[in-house]
C-alpha cells in the first residue's frame, strides 16, 4: 500500500492546487537480505571446495567463523595468494579452478627437465647468499631449523634450511629469509611458539651448510611429515611431483 503525499504547487492563476504524489517503497531491506543470502552461499561453496582439497575438515555450516577463515588462510598460503583469511575474488577463483579443472600430472621427462633446470640455479644463488647473509639471517635460519627439525638427522636439518632458501628465490614467496620464516601459517613451529627455543650448534651448522649451496631436497619448496600432517593438499601434491624423503619429512617442489 502506497503512502500518498500532497504537495502544494502555486499555479500561474495565483491559486493553490493539490497535486498527489506517491512515495516509492524502500528496497534497502530486501537488498540487505539478498546480500546476506549471497554471502552465506559463497561461504558454503568455499567450505565445500576447501573440504574437497583437504583444507576444511569440519561439517559444512555456512558460517564465516574462525575455523573457516583459518582454512582459507592456509589455502592462501599454499597457493601464494595474499594471506588474510578473507574469501575474496582471487581466492574464490583459485578454489574454483582447482576443484573444477582436471589437474594434469607431469610426465617423468618434464619433472626431470624441471629438476635439471632448477638445481644449478639454486646452488649458484645459495653461494651468493653465503657471502651476503648477515649474522641475524643465520640466527633466524638456525632457529627455524631447530624448531622445525631438531629431532631429525643432520641432512634433514640442512634440507629444512634449503627449503627456506629456495622459497626466497621462488615467485610467490617473500624474497628474504625473515619474510619466508614469518609468513603467516607457513611454519608450524613459528605459529605454536617453538620458534622461541634456543637453536643448537648443529642447527647453526646446518644453516651455514645450506647457505653454502648444499641442497639435499633438489630445489624443494614444501615439506611435511606424513605421520602427523592434516592437510590433504600436501598428500595430493606429493603424488603429482617428484619427492625426496629425508628422515620423517617428505620434500617436493610444486
Amino acid at each position: 500500500m502506497f503512502i500518498t503525499k500532497y504537495v502544494l504547487v502555486f499555479s500561474s492563476l495565483f491559486s493553490f492546487i493539490y497535486v498527489p504524489t506517491q512515495l516509492q517503497p524502500s528496497h534497502s531491506a530486501y537488498s540487505t537480505i539478498d546480500m546476506k543470502r549471497e554471502k552465506t552461499l559463497q561461504v558454503r561453496d568455499a567450505q565445500l571446495r576447501l573440504k574437497k582439497l583437504g583444507f576444511y575438515r569440519k561439517p559444512i555450516n555456512r558460517v564465516d567463523d574462525d575455523y573457516t577463515r583459518n582454512s582459507i588462510a592456509q589455502f592462501q598460503t599454499i597457493h601464494r595468494l595474499p594471506i588474510n583469511g578473507i574469501l575474496n575474488q582471487d581466492t574464490r577463483t583459485k578454489l574454483h579452478q582447482l576443484t573444477t579443472a582436471k589437474q594434469g600430472k607431469p610426465t617423468p621427462s618434464t619433472s626431470k627437465m624441471n629438476s635439471q633446470k632448477v638445481q644449478p640455479k639454486k646452488t649458484k644463488t645459495h653461494q651468493l647468499k653465503a657471502t651476503n647473509a648477515t649474522s641475524e639471517e643465520v640466527r633466524l635460519l638456525a632457529k627455524a631449523v631447530h624448531s622445525e627439525a631438531r629431532g631429525e638427522k643432520f641432512s634433514g636439518k640442512v634440507a629444512v634450511s634449503a627449503v627456506i632458501l629456495n622459497r626466497t628465490e621462488t615467485k610467490g614467496f617473500p624474497r628474504t629469509i625473515k619474510g619466508v620464516i614469518y609468513e603467516p601459517k607457513a611454519f608450524t613451529a613459528v605459529s605454536d611458539g617453538q620458534f622461541a627455543l634456543k637453536p643448537s650448534k648443529e642447527a647453526y651448522k646446518a644453516a651455514r651448510e645450506a647457505l653454502r649451496g648444499v641442497d639435499p631436497t633438489k630445489g624443494a619448496t614444501f615439506y611435511f611429515n606424513p605421520e602427523i600432517a592434516t592437510s590433504g593438499w600436501m598428500f595430493d601434491e606429493a603424488k603429482k611431483h617428484k619427492t625426496v624423503k629425508i628422515g620423517k619429512h617428505v620434500f617436493f617442489k610444486e
